[in-house]
């Protein structure tokens, strides 16, 4: 059996936190071909584990795959209030 360690469970315990109640909407944009998308689609993984997702069965997903080589974003729509984090240069490793 696979026992995780370090940064891997550390990861897994916080997923493990993560409630999507007060989340409305969440909208990725990303350039496949930009250095810095791999961490959204990381991102968007982990966000989709059923698990995740069955904390609110109301949260809508929506992915805009773009070409024109601008930095990745991840918006969020918490009630009325709209939160924009930019990925810039995020890294999940040490």
């Amino acid at each position: 059996m696979f026992k995780p360690s370090g940064l891997f469970h550390n990861i897994l315990q916080q997923l493990k936190q993560v409630d999507l109640r007060p989340v409305q909407k969440i909208e990725y944009t990303f350039d496949p071909f930009h250095r810095s998308s791999k961490d959204v689609r990381n991102f968007m993984y982990y966000f989709s584990a059923p698990k995740i997702r069955d904390t609110n069965y109301k949260c809508a997903f929506k992915t805009n795959i773009v070409s024109d080589n601008s930095e990745p974003e991840i918006q969020c729509q918490l009630g009325k209030i709209l939160r924009l984090i930019q990925l810039i240069d995020v890294s999940f490793s040490n």
